[in-house]
């Protein structure tokens, strides 16, 4: 991508991520990546992505690969998590179970 390419991406980006099923404190990140309307990965950094679990919020900024990345420390349970860029939210559900 140029810098050209990217402003007119931009708008047209969304974000994409799984669910995840872990073990109490395994050291799990949910990893959210900007990607265009085909579903390519997006390398752009600094961009903010709002993940909210229960009703903690997290600004997390973007790296290289345009992924944001919440480490997760979670008692046993499940969860759903929101991340929201733009306009665009998604909601996935974290399982964390005994070690």
């Amino acid at each position: 991508y140029n810098e050209k390419t990217i402003k007119n991406t931009k708008q047209k980006m969304t974000i994409t991520a799984e669910d995840i099923n872990m073990t109490y404190k395994d050291k799990t990140n949910y990893n959210v990546q900007l990607i265009d309307t085909n579903g390519k990965p997006i390398p752009l950094a600094g961009e903010t992505i709002k993940i909210t679990i229960k009703t903690k919020e997290y600004n997390i900024k973007t790296n290289n690969n345009g992924t944001a990345t919440l480490p997760i420390n979670l008692n046993i349970g499940n969860y759903e998590i929101t991340a929201k860029y733009n306009e665009k939210t998604i909601k996935n559900i974290i399982v964390v179970n005994k070690a």
